[in-house]
């Protein structure tokens, strides 16, 4: 294993801005893209709430407009980041990452920088309401945001175009706090040890809400200059420029073509099932190293770069076409859409299972990956939907661009749902997580092994997904029998994968 590359943030986020080739969204590592570097800030996570019925995109004229309001939101982010001296890290449809960076080791956050959250979160939040609300006012449901403190160590995401990839305590807590969907729409959440002293209340470790569309209770002294006005002056600036419109495109040959050659894709309506692995206990193995220090922090990061590849492998022996999202922390995420020439009520009967499968089949078998996760493992959660609830799997994905970088996102009501799974209280390294609408559509010997979960989800363990495909194999070795006796034929059960290595 190559030794780590200490390198600033600036090097990293330069080595991203390079849009004159085509093959950008995809790729393997190279020297520019092997530097780690070392940041301390608070993480800010901002979401935007749209209604299921605009976000799953059921018709072209939803989905354009969706795509409207994603491509507003993220040149009001990308603005608001360069006005409010923040780094956007992040773009992945309706959630938005930025970083605001302190002096290097900084144990807490001073009134300036506190100044600056509560600046960038209320200009945020302010534009949001203003632009977008009027795009889609039944649909509108809010923006809210959430920031924690702390150090990171950051690298470039290989797949899925210009994402840093966070991986710390600062920003994973954040992200699962708004994961939680309890933090009220219009409003800052902040840990209360990061607060401003003066509105601190509560135990160490619960969160202060601020609500950024009243009058402020943020104290004077931890205020920086309303930013709102100049983004505003931007943004006008940038409209006079005329700026094209982000087409949604179509799922053809061409949107085909460019996938496979792992080239930028137009935003398109896609049907398919969100696929999302969570590396669970991850977390936990990155907060020890760095309690160690940076020599600890460097070689958890330099076996975590191993990792970032395995997506793309299990990919190509899935024997499915995959759309690559990308890297979220240690979340790797994709659209499963099935073989070519398959309808997706054929791919849906069969394909969680057999994703789940070949996903811990192909980690496990290679020791370079399963030494580079500790004690962790993968929880998995997926989502398509029926036309009763989800829109039956309609999801929109494609690449925007922002800060000279490409960014592909994926919105919809599976790609929430794939999320909420792996999330959900009791979920551990080996589930899988899938929703009860889903798991209605699998065969019967299939659902069978997934035993309900909440209101909404389906869990099973992968020791019990293996016995009901064991289990399905000789059912069908048996039904064969009993036909080729009555002198009849039928062809061999479908193989659940193919994960030979290329």
């Amino acid at each position: 294993m190559n030794p780590p590359i200490f390198v600033s943030l600036d090097q990293i986020v330069a080595s991203l801005r390079n849009l004159r080739t085509p093959a950008v969204v995809d790729r393997p590592q190279s020297n520019s893209d092997a530097g780690t570097a070392f940041a301390t800030g608070f993480h800010v996570y901002s979401d935007i709430r749209v209604a299921l019925t605009l976000s799953a995109a059921e018709d072209d004229r939803s989905a354009q407009l969706y795509l409207d309001i994603l491509s507003t939101y993220a040149e009001i982010a990308e603005v608001a980041a360069s006005i409010g001296s923040a780094r956007l890290l992040e773009i992945q449809g309706e959630r938005i990452h930025f970083l605001i960076e302190a002096t290097p080791n900084t144990p807490q956050p001073d009134a300036s920088l506190m100044g600056r959250l509560y600046a960038l979160s209320q200009a945020l939040v302010t534009l949001a309401y203003e632009r977008l609300e009027p795009m889609a006012p039944r649909s509108w449901k809010g923006c809210a945001i959430a920031a924690d403190f702390g150090p990171a160590a950051m690298l470039a995401s290989t797949c899925g175009g210009g994402s840093l990839i966070s991986l710390g305590n600062a920003a994973n807590r954040p992200a699962k706090r708004l994961n939680s969907a309890t933090i009220p729409a219009g409003f800052l959440a902040v840990p209360i040890e990061f607060t401003p002293p003066a509105i601190r209340k509560g135990p160490i470790g619960g969160w202060t809400e601020i609500n950024l569309r009243a009058q402020s209770i943020w104290p004077k002294e931890a205020q920086s200059p309303d930013i709102t006005p100049a983004i505003r002056n931007r943004l006008a600036e940038n409209a006079q420029g005329i700026p094209a419109k982000l087409k949604l495109g179509v799922m053809d040959q061409h949107f085909f073509e460019a996938l496979r050659a792992k080239r930028q894709i137009a935003p398109v309506r896609v049907q398919g099932i969100c696929f999302r692995a969570d590396l669970d206990g991850f977390t936990k193995e990155v907060q020890a190293a760095f309690s160690r220090g940076p020599e600890a922090v460097f070689a958890l990061v330099g076996k975590f770069r191993a990792v970032l590849e395995f997506p793309s492998l299990f990919a190509q022996g899935l024997n499915a076409d995959a759309i690559l999202l990308p890297w979220a922390g240690d979340c790797a995420t994709m659209i499963l859409m099935g073989r070519t020439g398959e309808t997706f009520k054929q791919a849906r009967t069969y394909l969680p299972v057999q994703a789940a499968l070949a996903w811990h089949k192909r980690f496990g078998e290679d020791r370079k990956f399963v030494d580079s996760v500790g004690k962790a493992n993968w929880a998995l959660g997926m989502a398509a939907g029926d036309m009763s609830e989800g829109r039956d799997g309609q999801m929109i994905v494609g690449d925007i661009s922002a800060g000279g970088r490409l960014f592909r996102i994926a919105s919809g009501w599976a790609v929430r749902q794939s999320n909420e799974g792996c999330q959900f209280d009791g979920v551990v390294g080996g589930d899988t997580v899938i929703t009860q609408v889903d798991r209605d559509n699998l065969v019967q010997v299939q659902a069978d092994a997934f035993q309900d979960l909440g209101a909404d989800f389906a869990k099973a363990g992968i020791d019990r997904l293996r016995q009901c495909v064991i289990s399905q194999v000789k059912r069908a070795a048996v039904a064969q029998t009993q036909q080729v006796a009555s002198g009849l034929t039928t062809p061999a059960p479908r193989p659940y994968y193919n994960v030979q290595r290329d």
